[in-house]
């Protein structure tokens, strides 16, 4: 580190640091994923208004310009509801991407009703819809349920959270960003049939190979999926050398909740299928017929 003093200055105690400066005497600190996307997705935030205007020439550039976007689609008389929606917006807009219509004609265009709400994930072929007059905490109700992945990311920091659910997790290991939005994408419609039972998550498959290696999975065949009951630690590895789909994974997941598929203990040495799945061979234990 050559640059000591200045680093000292701006309050840079490890490297990479990205840091926003508006003039030489504001600075604000990035505190976010060290990806691209990422960073990309704070520096628009970081550039536009706290609540855009739409209109009917920059709606759809908007709903897809960041990977939640959310637009309320209003009466322009009704400035309650602008001022509510407003106040959200302020305390969110770091995280979320905030637009507002009053062009009855725009509501149109989206098949939606006045006054509404709606939260768009298009990177994720998903949305979702309050209809009807709102009050603050109809918004952060709106906001806390409808703003996350159903397909989050795991990582060192939040993988406890995952299993101190309680559920079985959906492992989705990806080595590229662009793999990781190509599968959040395809298998969302999978995630939300499930959601209620399982949670999914995408996984850094460079990072994290070592655990693609603890599930029984090959550590050098990605992208890869998983399923993990952790109530009984067992693993059921979806064949490597098959294209995950949509379709390919949602007979996979209903194969082992129907107990149609034998999952294996982790650590266990993985063998090759003729069919979709993925078996395991416990060490010291017989296969099955």
């Amino acid at each position: 580190m050559q640059e000591t003093e200045l680093c000292k200055l701006y309050d840079v105690n490890a490297y990479p640091a990205v840091r926003l400066f508006r003039g030489l005497n504001h600075a604000t600190r990035y505190r976010g994923p060290r990806k691209a996307t990422a960073i990309t997705s704070y520096m628009i935030k970081e550039q536009l208004p706290v609540v855009t205007t739409i209109d009917q020439n920059n709606l759809n550039k908007f709903k897809s310009i960041d990977t939640t976007v959310l637009v309320a689609y209003l009466d322009p008389m009704d400035t309650e509801l602008a001022n509510i929606f407003t106040a959200v917006a302020v305390e969110n807009h770091q995280r979320y991407v905030f637009g507002v219509s009053k062009n009855a004609r725009v509501a149109q265009l989206e098949n939606l009703s006045i006054p509404s709400v709606a939260c768009y994930k298009m990177r994720e072929g998903d949305g979702t819809v309050m209809n009807g007059r709102f009050n603050k905490n109809d918004v952060e109700k709106f906001l806390q349920l409808a703003a996350p992945s159903v397909i989050g990311e795991i990582t060192k920091r939040n993988i406890d959270s995952y299993m101190n659910a309680r559920k079985p997790i959906a492992y989705i290991f990806a080595s590229t960003e662009d793999e990781q939005d190509a599968l959040r994408r395809d298998l969302t419609p999978v995630a939300k049939k499930y959601q209620q039972y399982i949670n999914f998550g995408l996984i850094d498959a460079v990072e994290y190979r070592h655990m693609a290696s603890s599930m029984n999975l090959q550590s050098d065949v990605f992208p890869a999926f998983v399923f993990h009951n952790i109530l009984n630690d067992q693993v059921y590895p979806y064949n490597q050398h098959k294209d995950i789909t949509a379709g390919g994974i949602d007979e996979f997941i209903l194969s082992i909740l129907q107990g149609r598929v034998s999952g294996g203990a982790q650590g266990s040495e993985p063998i090759d299928v003729e069919d979709g799945v993925r078996g395991v061979k416990e060490h010291g234990v017989h296969d099955e017929l």
